[in-house]
């Protein structure tokens, strides 16, 4: 008898543990915390701008939970394609943009601090960002700089994302090139990238390399 009663109880528990297990992935979706994929400064110039990174971070994640739990809908890997399943995406890319457009600053900036540089200098490197075509020579140094002392650092492709992505799109975007300015190396800033080899007589693989990347910033 007594053998019956831990059995049974021991469903019971089993049950209970299921119905727990089932609540939670029902509120948290597969992946539901967003991550940044490369190191952030938490500690920018600019506590603003780390306070509104951690607000859009936190605006994505609840829309995640939000159309996980009362629609059934996973807009990070979304196995459906209906209209409220579009609908949803096009929400949640506009979440992700804000995010990336925050992350890519703090980003720069643990990059640019791994260099050597300080919360002042840029500050100051901030402040001749491309309101002038003076401005944009000096961004553009900075850049090239960098380029001669990390060239690896310009060797991506598909699916990277963070600054470096984020600076090529804006000077592709200003020769007239169409995409998204987001810092994620998708299909039209592959194409653009292609385009800009073809037209310079690079090997067209629309994938950024330090040949390229130099022929941009010097174009």
């Amino acid at each position: 008898m007594k053998q019956i009663i831990i059995f049974l109880l021991l469903i019971i528990v089993g049950i209970m543990g299921y119905n727990a297990y089932s609540k939670y992935k029902r509120f948290n979706p597969p992946g539901s915390e967003y991550q940044a994929n490369k190191p952030i400064d938490l500690n920018y110039f600019d506590a603003n701008v780390v306070t509104d990174y951690y607000r859009a971070v936190a605006r994505l994640n609840g829309y995640a939970a939000q159309m996980w739990s009362f629609h059934g809908i996973d807009v990070r890997a979304p196995k459906k394609d209906n209209a409220a399943t579009q609908e949803a995406l096009v929400k949640y890319e506009e979440l992700m943009a804000s995010v990336k457009a925050l992350e890519a600053k703090l980003e720069e900036s643990a990059s640019l601090k791994e260099q050597g540089l300080t919360n002042q200098q840029i500050k100051s490197l901030g402040q001749n960002e491309p309101k002038s075509a003076e401005g944009q020579k000096t961004k553009n140094q900075m850049l090239l700089d960098w380029l001669s002392q990390s060239p690896k650092d310009f060797d991506f492709g598909m699916g990277e994302q963070g600054p470096l992505v984020f600076e090529l799109q804006g000077i592709l975007i200003k020769m007239g090139y169409e995409m998204e300015h987001d810092g994620i190396f998708r299909i039209a800033t592959s194409s653009a990238l292609e385009a800009f080899e073809t037209k310079n007589g690079f090997y067209a693989d629309g994938r950024m390399d330090p040949i390229t990347a130099y022929a941009l910033l010097t174009n």
